[in-house]
């Protein structure tokens, strides 16, 4: 989807409560505030926009988990876009605000390989689709040894399957209700990893032709030229 054919951020869908287990995280680590709320009670500084996808909330009992998934927010692709297109992957700056977006959010697969395609162009998504799929491989093992991630919240083993979010696994909703929390931050770093370490090819822009913008920040733009000229 284009990053400019939503004006409003997508509505959430709220989802069943999914009982306490082994495989829950303790209670103190599973609230956050929805990013309408944070917004409401921030609303007299900048807003930083959020990809907070999956949210967790105990009941007031702490006997089960309420578990919220949204879409991803079009302005935060859009965001990205943007700043890699300027910038370049290789950029502090671009890195950065990947990085700000990604480390502080519960993910699960279907959102990271949305996020990523805008990311991309054919060719490269199909390259780091399969580079991601590479890379989870290696943890499987450790995780199906570790209790707090060796099966899905039905009682079942965790495949690749999970962690790609294929087959039976391939709704949104399904992977963020199901999924143990420890699970989708995993893949979601992995999916960073592999994104960062690729090599993006695409035109690149001839340094003669790199103009400072009007409110661009001085920084940036020698950023911007140093990557030209290398």
């Amino acid at each position: 989807m284009s990053s400019g054919s939503q004006t409003t951020p997508p509505t959430c869908r709220r989802l069943c409560p999914s009982p306490s287990s082994s495989h829950a995280s303790p209670s103190g680590s599973h609230t956050w505030e929805s990013e309408e709320e944070e917004r409401e009670s921030r609303s007299e500084s900048p807003w930083i926009p959020s990809l907070a996808l999956v949210t967790y909330r105990r009941t007031r009992g702490g006997n089960t988990t309420n578990v919220t998934w949204s879409t991803i927010l079009q302005h935060v692709v859009r965001d990205l876009v943007k700043a890699l297109k300027e910038y370049g992957c290789d950029s502090l700056y671009f890195q950065g605000l990947l990085n700000a977006q990604v480390a502080r959010i519960v993910a699960v697969p279907f959102d990271l390989k949305h996020l990523f395609k805008c990311l991309h162009s054919k060719t490269a998504y199909v390259r780091w689709k399969a580079s991601w799929k590479e890379l989870l491989r290696d943890p499987l093992p450790s995780l199906l040894e570790d209790p707090a991630t060796a099966a899905d919240l039905n009682a079942d083993e965790v495949t690749l399957k999970h962690l790609l979010g294929e087959g039976e696994w391939a709704t949104a909703a399904k992977q963020a209700a199901k999924i143990p929390r420890p699970i989708l931050e995993k893949i979601t770093k992995l999916a960073e990893k592999v994104f960062l370490e690729m090599k993006l090819t695409g035109p690149t822009q001839y340094y003669l032709d790199i103009f400072q913008g009007p409110s661009e920040p001085y920084h940036l733009f020698i950023e911007r030229l140093t990557a030209a000229v290398e």
